[in-house]
């Protein structure tokens, strides 16, 4: 019998793949508001689920480790609970700059006026979570800054966390043991090698490796990984 149900298109299949990822990342966040006063296991395991696959992605057509990508979306977006990740799908901290013509989310950060007074910063907005990643990796990418990273080997995370705080992508000076920290404990690592057996090998051979024993930083980070001087008050704005 000849099967006359359409089949979706590739188009259509990617359309409803982002779809479900919103709602999946959506979700998370709601789930994890309702104890904000900490990140249960299992809400990191499913936040970290989600987003594998398209920091994978993002790894093979960038060169952008996608342990760093996890890791960062992680630190910067609390989890898919900050406000800009929630108004604008902003996974990564990323500010407008002088090129964005795109959406934006207005919240208080780090900038000042003339006066040294503390004023709202223009974050960048995004119609979907993998239009975030994507920009994420061609923000890096496309920058002078950060173009001694992509001599780094892809799966060497440490130096990429440390390349990431020397280039200046954030101003908390522990930044980068951060990074670290959260890769280590989450064993993102895995998602750079093949096997769990480089990504051993990794872990005693990196160029600046560590027994995991001597690994003090995961303690002192908050289970929240709340951005320092995020406020709760945001507006959307549409350019």
């Amino acid at each position: 019998m000849t099967n006359l149900t359409p089949s979706a298109s590739p188009a259509e299949s990617g359309l409803l793949r982002g779809v479900l990822l919103v709602a999946l990342l959506f979700w998370i966040a709601l789930l994890t508001s309702l104890h904000a006063e900490t990140v249960r296991r299992v809400d990191q395991d499913a936040f970290v689920e989600a987003i594998k696959r398209i920091s994978i992605e993002e790894h093979q057509r960038a060169g952008v480790p996608a342990s760093i990508t996890a890791a960062q979306a992680i630190l910067e977006s609390n989890w898919g609970r900050a406000p800009i990740a929630v108004a604008g799908n902003n996974y990564f901290g990323i500010k407008c700059k002088s090129s964005w013509t795109g959406e934006s989310v207005m919240q208080e950060d780090d900038d000042y006026n003339a006066a040294g007074q503390l004023i709202e910063s223009c974050f960048r907005a995004y119609n979907s979570v993998e239009e975030s990643f994507r920009d994420h990796s061609d923000f890096l990418l496309g920058s002078d800054r950060y173009a001694e990273l992509f001599k780094l080997a892809p799966t060497d995370y440490r130096a990429w966390a440390r390349g990431l705080k020397a280039c200046g992508y954030a101003t908390d000076p522990a930044y980068a043991d951060k990074l670290i920290a959260i890769i280590e404990r989450l064993e993102l690592y895995t998602l750079d090698w093949p096997s769990q057996d480089e990504a051993e090998w990794l872990m005693t051979n990196s160029e600046d490796a560590r027994g995991t024993a001597d690994q003090r930083t995961w303690t002192d980070i908050p289970d929240t990984f709340a951005p320092s001087g995020q406020g709760d008050e945001i507006t959307v704005r549409v350019n």
